[in-house]
């Protein structure tokens, strides 16, 4: 004869409200981690856009000796700006420094703002260095940036 312990198949009730627990914490730190994840990788994605006018700088620079003369855009081989946009990009246009490029992201910031980014060049004495500024640059915390690698803010 059997006993009734071993006649039992399942699982009761407490048993499932821990695992639905459980699985309800690990989705509070999840989802918001894979958020976090897939925003800063569609930033990167659009900063990838960017590199045509950045390596167009970089000819007119090495051409014309001068930043102050590779502002333009459509002028002295820098790719005008055109419909449509790279991927990721809602505006484009020059920066506030000669040579620089200023784009609006079609990625949010944390506070729920479009995220805005200029790349600026800084010249050495035989190329190019490129500085990425963000608009939620916090010193300090690159935890709260959709971009890391920010070097300073807008």
């Amino acid at each position: 004869m059997q006993s009734y312990a071993s006649q039992i198949r399942g699982f009761n009730l407490v048993e499932l409200m821990i695992v639905v627990a459980i699985i309800a914490i690990l989705s509070s730190i999840a989802i918001p981690a894979y958020t976090d994840y897939t925003m800063r990788a569609r930033a990167g994605t659009a900063l990838l856009g960017l590199q045509p006018w950045q390596t167009a700088i970089n000819l007119c620079w090495q051409m014309e000796g001068t930043l102050s003369s590779c502002s333009s855009f459509g002028q002295r081989g820098i790719p005008a700006v055109e419909s449509p946009l790279p991927v990721g990009l809602s505006a484009l246009g020059a920066g506030t420094t000669a040579g620089s490029v200023r784009a609006t992201l079609d990625v949010r910031d944390r506070s729920g703002e479009p995220l805005i980014v200029e790349v600026r060049p800084a010249a050495s004495a035989a190329q190019l260095q490129w500085q990425v500024n963000c608009s939620d640059f916090v010193a300090l915390h690159d935890s709260a940036m959709r971009i890391p690698h920010c070097a300073g803010g807008l």
